[in-house]
């Protein structure tokens, strides 16, 4: 929530591109798209996205905000305990190290 609400903010100095995940529940996915959309955010929806439109997106200049909370589900991740709970987190790989 609390980079959800910084990703806000920037936007209203900033115009950028993020990468969200749309909700199960199409009322409430419409909701949030407004919320996060209101101050000219640029949103491109995790599944079925065409990702090709962020990296032109970036292309041209505008900064991406991406939220390191993604589940990216059980092949792309990784689970491990936070504060006790399961949580997934993006594999480290040491060959992707620039």
């Amino acid at each position: 929530m609390g980079l959800d609400a910084g990703g806000l903010r920037l936007s209203t100095s900033v115009q950028g591109i993020t990468v969200y995940s749309r909700q199960k529940n199409p009322v409430w996915d419409d909701w949030l798209y407004k919320i996060r959309a209101r101050f000219g955010a640029i949103l491109v929806a995790r599944q079925g996205a065409d990702m090709r439109r962020v990296i032109r997106t970036v292309k041209e200049g505008p900064p991406l905000y991406y939220l390191p909370d993604m589940d990216l589900g059980a092949t792309n991740s990784v689970f491990v305990p936070f504060f006790g709970v399961p949580a997934a987190t993006i594999r480290w790989c040491p060959a992707s190290r620039a």
